[in-house]
């Protein structure tokens, strides 16, 4: 009886190790395979394969008037991804060349992520990105997490939320 409850034991250890290695490969190939469409061009998101299945929620053009930048959040309803895009014209068609990727995770219903609402320290700039808590009124109150687009490097960084502000542009008063 012993002998069998030490072999489960081992069998079951095995099977824990098994499973934990698995699911920690899988996680590192996801991650180099978002990291290896950086470069890559496409029109519609789903034709490159990390992201099949997922869908544009939203998008914002930075400093349009200087030069052809975006930031998009596309969403499989499981997994959130903001990219920082180039765009560019061949034949009157939009392309948008991958520069960066910033993988959110899961949001919760409670919380929404903003593109070009925010101010820090009353310096509003169309490169801030941040997580809130959803509110019904003008201003957001909390802000879990933030993130700028730096221009000089076309990369997506995070930021201190401190002195950060944000509105919220959905809200109507009349509602």
């Amino acid at each position: 009886m012993k002998f069998c409850y030490i072999r489960m034991m081992k069998l079951l250890l095995t099977f824990l190790v098994t499973i934990t290695s698995i699911t920690v490969s899988y996680s590192q190939y996801q991650s180099t395979s978002l990291t290896s469409v950086i470069g890559c061009t496409y029109r519609n998101i789903d034709e490159l394969r990390p992201f099949k299945g997922y869908k544009e929620q939203e998008g914002v053009l930075l400093e349009p008037t200087k030069n052809k930048y975006s930031i998009s959040r596309i969403s499989n309803g499981k997994n959130d991804i903001i990219l920082l895009d180039k765009c560019t014209n061949s034949n009157t068609i939009v392309h948008y060349k991958i520069l960066d990727i910033l993988t959110v995770g899961a949001i919760h219903k409670n919380q929404d992520i903003i593109f070009s609402s925010c101010s820090i320290k009353d310096h509003r700039t169309d490169k801030l990105i941040a997580l809130v808590k959803r509110v019904n009124s003008d201003k957001f109150k909390t802000i879990y997490k933030a993130w700028v687009v730096n221009s000089k490097t076309n990369k997506i960084e995070q930021i201190s939320v401190r002195n950060l502000s944000c509105i919220n542009n959905d809200f109507d008063a009349c509602d």
